[in-house]
């Protein structure tokens, strides 16, 4: 059996109202909000940490796992494209920043998308889990991504709380 543990990333600049901000980094809370999570999955030895290749996602994974853990970054995790905080830079400027994640990315997107298009990644996603052949599995994501996936994939999952996450929550899903 799988343990899935879907966080959605901590507080943002982009969360206090300013969702035009490109490129948002955690704010102190948001970073305070990482350490209290590093103590809630300290006792949890993770196969695979995978993570949204956006600036703050990364730092969620970065600062609430032990940075020996593997971490890939995938892009269709990342946040349904909907407002400039939600771009990506270039995948080579996020390479040379974090080099301890691998980039499983060739090129970044930065359309904004229609419902199709997300059902495709979050399909891409599920594909993921099930061909995962890990015990502790970590999906560092974004609300909006998180909540479509939960409520559509939830009951399999076993989830049944598919209320939108708060910033640095986690559940578990069962496969």
């Amino acid at each position: 059996m799988k343990n899935i543990y879907f966080i959605r990333h901590g507080e943002g600049y982009h969360n206090l109202d300013n969702y035009e901000l490109l490129y948002p980094r955690l704010t102190k809370k948001g970073l305070s909000q990482c350490t209290e999570l590093k103590t809630k999955l300290q006792d949890i030895k993770f196969d695979k940490i995978y993570v949204s290749p956006l600036i703050r996602t990364i730092e969620t994974a970065l600062n609430s796992f032990d940075l020996n853990n593997k971490f890939i970054s995938i892009d269709y995790i990342r946040e349904v494209i909907k407002n400039n905080c939600d771009y990506c830079e270039s995948i080579e400027n996020i390479k040379n920043k974090f080099t301890n994640i691998k980039f499983c990315i060739n090129e970044i997107k930065n359309n904004l998308e229609n419902d199709e298009e997300v059902e495709e990644r979050l399909l891409k996603l599920f594909s993921l889990l099930n061909n995962d052949d890990y015990e502790n599995i970590a999906i560092v994501s974004h609300g909006e991504f998180i909540y479509r996936f939960i409520n559509k994939y939830g009951d399999i999952l076993n989830i049944e709380n598919k209320e939108f996450f708060n910033n640095c929550e986690f559940r578990i899903g069962l496969l």
